[in-house]
Order: structure tokens, then C-alpha cells, then sequence
């Protein structure tokens, strides 16, 4: 959604450009440039969730010790915050908890 609001933002710029040779006003359209503004948080949202969700196997089916601590929370930190992070660190804690019978 974000591509195709960018390319109206392009396309509205080539038309104020011809608007400009015909010595017209050119045409003001603030929703384009407002939609960008608002969908971002959206975009962010979902690219951090998309980023967690490739990384979710191997989390959950990697090797514990084979694990970088910096780079789970920079996964886990990329765009979705601390929830995803603190939700595979409980999960694990409980699965190592089992496997100890605690």
C-alpha cells in the first residue's frame, strides 16, 4: 500500500509539473501525502512482525546455547517492542523448565 501511495505522490508531482507549462494552478491533494504519513506506523508494525515471524523457528528449534542474546533482542526489537521479546523469552524459560521437571 505504501509502493502505491508513493507512486500517486510521483505521479500527482508530474502532473503539477505539467499543470506548471500550461501556467495553471496546480493541483493540491494533501490526502496522498497524509496517507504516507499515517500508514507508516502500519508499515513498521508489519515489517517487524514479518522480520519476528522468519526468525520465530529458529528461536523456538534452534540450540539454546547456540544463541546470541544481541541479536534475538534486535529481532525481537525490530519494529514489533518488547512483547515478542519478552513472549519467546517466557516461552523458553517454561519448555527449559520442563525439560527439568521444575
Amino acid at each position: 500500500m505504501q509502493k502505491t501511495l508513493e507512486d500517486l505522490e510521483r505521479e500527482l508531482v508530474i502532473v503539477n509539473e505539467q499543470e506548471e507549462i500550461f501556467g495553471w494552478n496546480p493541483t493540491v491533494n494533501t490526502a496522498v501525502a497524509q496517507s504516507l504519513i499515517d500508514i507508516e506506523p502500519f508499515e513498521a508494525f508489519f515489517r517487524g512482525v514479518l522480520e519476528s515471524q522468519k526468525s520465530l523457528k529458529e528461536w523456538y528449534d534452534g540450540s539454546l546455547l547456540q544463541w546470541d542474546p544481541e541479536q534475538v533482542g534486535v529481532g525481537a526489537g525490530a519494529g514489533v517492542g518488547v512483547g515478542v521479546g519478552v513472549g519467546v523469552g517466557v516461552s523458553v524459560g517454561v519448555g527449559v523448565l520442563r525439560q527439568l521437571d521444575l
